[in-house]
């Protein structure tokens, strides 16, 4: 990175949470699968049978009306974590260097470019600098990479040191990290450079598809009517925008002559006979029957449209459009009595629902002991041998007969997946390097790198994968750390693989065939997206929601356990009255009026 200057911006910082809920979006396989991500995308036309990889949430690109002090951005999973920044001092935007940038065609620079992206990296990924995709651009762009690799559990802490030291990469491109208050905070201050003026000429790609999708510019275009990031954008419908899945032992249901439970009263009669009636037939009482982490949106009720975890605003809205807490409302309490039947009775694995271990640490064992657990990807739960046993069920209803979705679904546009700090001397370059992402052929080429090597071209025209594994094409191209744009066009240029693992045939037999099916119908009309706040706002809510969400936390495992002072029979409005006390009424109060004004 260049260091600028040692000079360091005076923060306060409040607290630093994860985004999201902890589901990190990852690209699929169009040729079969990629079991391994989030997708948040919607195209209601499209048929997909495959996985796609955005999590997003549309921006609202109005300031909040009548309030005089500054504006800030707290939508979707950024109201905690940001608290009140004074940025006391300011950038210099360093000259750039468009001389040296073809506008159109191949090399991108004259002369060679070396450039600093910090990225993300999972644990999928293999080594950035000897991907093929990057030695291969490098030739193509005459630009040179360094990478500078952030793992997950450092994301966050590392956006904020490096937004505030001005120590800064090139560009960033941080996931679900870079959020809309760190846009206005930042691109207001001369951190982040604007670059809606530059896109007509550097990037018409995506320049073009804000023209074709207007959403998709109101979700990057910030208050004061600039745009300071690149989005990560799918027009493409698939299962895996259902991050909380069901699933089922089919061979456990009919051992015991049992059909797939539909609500929960049918759920608990299937969980008590998974318990008591041996049905791995071994002869011993060692079932498992529910492997569930800690309330889970697959069966928490809560409003619909409900994206959540506890790292973030756990705000919902409902179909009527009214802005709830979702720990805070009556559909909650429903869940909580059902849960404390799964605990009374030892129904569920209670390591995994007290977060001690994760689902897949329990479900991916050699034991045939599991009937029922709830994640994202089963197939990356299970090991081969057993997962023909199991199958996907439809999403569960309260007793009230309220359905509970099971998806944090935000829109089709991720807006701030990649940010370009003043810093940088080649604006022009690193636009034009991104966006041959948001065409079909290029983004073809972020995800599997050159033709030949991770997949190849048929007499037909259309592609091939040839790797054995999905996963596998992260040794090859970064995929989903990367802004684009995936289409339905993408998909359909792909042709099956020629060979397939046990994993993905099943995960297109049971996630695909079967989820969509039942899953699309159970969509959230409304949804939180990313909303504007002031900057008042957005501390005040700061200042609020870790006190409202580790009361919440606490008493509601207590309620489920017994463990409280509370009893849930005749507690339930003492702990509402707390929350209260806490703010849980101002922050639905101010997000709501943030809904409305987006709305």
């Amino acid at each position: 990175m260049k260091r600028v200057l040692t000079l360091i911006l005076a923060l306060v910082m409040l607290v630093t949470v994860a985004a999201g809920c902890g589901n990190k979006p990852e690209n699929s396989d169009p040729a079969s699968s990629d079991m391994s991500g989030a997708t948040e995308s919607q195209d209601n036309n499209a048929t997909t049978t495959t996985a796609a990889d955005v999590p997003g949430g549309e921006g609202d690109s109005t300031t909040t009306a009548g309030e005089g002090d500054a504006t800030t951005t707290a939508g979707g999973n950024n109201a905690t974590g940001n608290g009140s920044v004074s940025l006391n001092t300011t950038v210099t935007a360093a000259p750039s260097d468009a001389a040296n940038v073809n506008k159109t065609g191949f090399p991108i620079a004259k002369k060679t470019v070396t450039l600093d992206f910090m990225v993300l990296k999972s644990a999928y990924h293999g080594d950035y600098a000897k991907m093929v995709f990057s030695t291969d651009y490098e030739k193509k762009t005459n630009i040179k990479i360094n990478w500078l690799v952030v793992s997950d559990s450092e994301v966050h802490s590392k956006k904020q040191l490096t937004l505030a030291s001005r120590d800064y990469p090139d560009a960033m491109f941080m996931g679900e990290a870079i959020n809309s208050s760190d846009i206005v905070k930042y691109g207001t201050a001369g951190v982040l450079q604007s670059i809606d003026h530059l896109l007509p000429t550097y990037a018409p790609n995506l320049y073009k598809l804000m023209q074709d999708k207007p959403e998709v510019k109101k979700a990057v275009t910030a208050p004061d009517g600039k745009i300071y990031s690149m989005p990560n954008v799918s027009s493409v419908y698939t299962a895996d925008l259902f991050t909380h899945k069901l699933y089922i032992n089919v061979d456990w249901l009919k051992a015991l002559n049992l059909d797939k439970p539909k609500n929960y009263t049918e759920l608990l009669a299937v969980l008590r006979a998974f318990k008591n009636n041996d049905p791995n037939k071994n002869g011993k009482k060692d079932e498992i029957p529910a492997v569930i982490d800690q309330f889970s949106p697959g069966l928490t009720g809560a409003p619909q449209g409900l994206h959540w975890s506890w790292l973030n605003e756990c705000i919902g809205v409902d179909r009527s459009g009214k802005v709830k807490y979702a720990f805070g409302c009556d559909e909650f309490r429903e869940s909580l009595m059902f849960f404390r039947k799964l605990a009374d009775e030892k129904l569920m694995d209670e390591r995994a629902f007290k977060a001690e271990t994760s689902v897949s640490a329990i479900v991916n064992t050699p034991l045939d002991n599991v009937g029922f657990f709830i994640t994202q990807h089963g197939a990356l739960a299970l090991p081969e041998s057993k997962i023909n046993k199991f199958e996907v069920c439809q999403p569960i209803q309260g007793d009230t007969g309220k359905a509970i979705t099971p998806t944090n679904y935000r829109g089709m546009t991720q807006p701030f997946w990649g940010v370009i700090p003043v810093t940088n001397t080649n604006v022009e370059a690193t636009l034009r390097w991104l966006d041959y992402f948001y065409s079909l052929e290029g983004f073809n080429y972020k995800e599997y790198g050159p033709v030949g090597q991770a997949y190849k071209k048929m007499p037909s025209g259309k592609y091939q994968v040839i790797l054995k594994n999905s996963n596998e094409k992260f040794k090859y191209a970064p995929g989903w750390v990367l802004p684009g744009h995936q289409t339905q066009a993408w998909y359909d240029s792909f042709t099956a693989k020629a060979t397939t693992s046990v994993s993905e045939k099943w995960y297109q037999k049971v996630d695909v065939k079967q989820c969509l099916p039942l899953y699309q119908n159970y969509m959230p009309d409304n949804y939180i997206p990313a909303l504007y706040f002031t900057l008042a706002e957005a501390n005040k809510m700061a200042s609020l929601f870790d006190g409202v969400h580790n009361y919440a936390k606490t008493t509601a495992t207590q309620f489920v356990y017994r463990t409280g002072e509370l009893n849930l029979d005749t507690g339930w409005n003492t702990y509402i009255s707390e929350l209260k006390k806490l703010g849980m009424d101002e922050i639905v109060s101010i997000y709501q009026k943030a809904y409305d004004k987006q709305k």
